[in-house]
């Protein structure tokens, strides 16, 4: 993988922007997807010795917090109504769904990160 150097206050925004995708979130099983994320997180950290465990095991909260806090896309309605498409729609339903299991697995998924990386 091909990470850049971590910069402060973005590292966590970095890990999550690659390995919160909302459709890989749901397209796997709860356990799969953290598997994959805890690699992806893992090799992170293998690329980046200096990164803080405290500034990895956020990105998972962090991911959760994007999706659950941007606005898009349902934003687009509101400022261009007329490109809202059937595709656009279910992308919101995915983000929507995916942002709950987040939340709803969170301490049990941080558990889990925090045992592989201490």
């Amino acid at each position: 993988m091909d990470f850049r150097p971590p910069t402060p206050g973005y590292l966590a925004w970095e890990i999550a922007r690659l390995g919160c995708d909302p459709k890989s979130v749901l397209d796997n099983s709860a356990e799969s997807w953290l598997t994959g994320y805890t690699d992806l997180t893992l090799a992170y950290r293998d690329a980046n010795p200096k990164a803080s465990a405290d500034d990895l095991l956020s990105s998972l909260r962090v991911g959760c917090a994007a999706m659950l806090c941007s606005a898009f896309p349902l934003s687009v309605p509101v400022e261009r109504p007329h490109i809202v498409d059937a595709a656009l729609e279910a992308y919101g339903r995915v983000r929507h769904e995916a942002a709950l299991m987040l939340r709803d697995r969170l301490p049990v998924m941080e558990e889990a990160l925090r045992d592989a990386l201490l």
